[in-house]
């Protein structure tokens, strides 16, 4: 008798799914693009081939946004960043405050700043693509006013006098002879000490600055 081995068949099923995906081959600037249906494949052994769905664009110039500014709390600034020939610039504010004159412009006019620093981002957009690039303006505070003290006489037999200007919270105070003459020993104390002073009138100057981007106070 004839003796028979059953023999047991696997069937392994592959399950397709049809998938509609975008992909941009090669490196910015240079993309190819390719817009077509691919399987991905899967079977009991988990097996998975994965395509990663990209955009296609093409890239825009490289944004420059310029160089960092630092002006006075009674200015405004003027940008300057580049002018685009692939795609279109828009300034945003990135932290601090401004009024954006002409946000499309590259070198737009920003009023209203905030003391401190205020970063603006100048972006150029393609498509869907985009270059950014920041900058940041530093805004001074004006110095305090300045105020020097009331004139004084002294005696030429005595010619020593004890100077009672404003001492500055914001900024620092120089004291400088305008005309006459005196030796000034602490130039940026408010109350230096006078000696030498000559005879007849002698101007000296308080003059209080921030920085020098803000004008002095005198």
């Amino acid at each position: 008798m004839t003796s028979f081995k059953r023999k047991r068949i696997f069937v392994i099923i592959l399950f397709f799914s049809l998938v509609n995906q975008n992909i941009l081959f090669g490196s910015p600037p240079n993309y190819s693009y390719l817009g077509s249906s691919f399987f991905n494949l899967q079977n009991f052994l988990f097996f998975k081939t994965n395509i990663t769905k990209g955009i296609l664009c093409t890239p825009p110039d490289i944004s420059v946004a310029g160089a960092n500014q630092t002006i006075c709390v009674t200015s405004s600034a003027t940008m300057a960043a580049n002018t685009p020939t692939l795609g279109t610039g828009s300034w945003s504010i990135i932290s601090g405050f401004g009024i954006i004159t002409n946000s499309l412009s590259p070198t737009t006019d920003i009023s209203s700043l905030t003391l401190g620093d205020n970063v603006f981002e100048w972006a150029i957009t393609d498509g869907t693509c985009t270059s950014v690039s920041n900058v940041t303006i530093t805004v001074n505070d004006v110095p305090d006013i300045s105020n020097a003290g009331t004139n004084q006489t002294v005696c030429i037999s005595s010619p020593n006098a004890t100077l009672a200007a404003n001492n500055p919270t914001l900024g620092i105070g120089t004291w400088s002879v305008i005309s006459g003459g005196a030796t000034i020993v602490s130039p940026n104390s408010p109350t230096s000490d006078l000696t030498a002073v000559a005879l007849g009138t002698n101007v000296l100057q308080w003059t209080i600055s921030n920085g020098g981007i803000c004008p002095p106070t005198v």
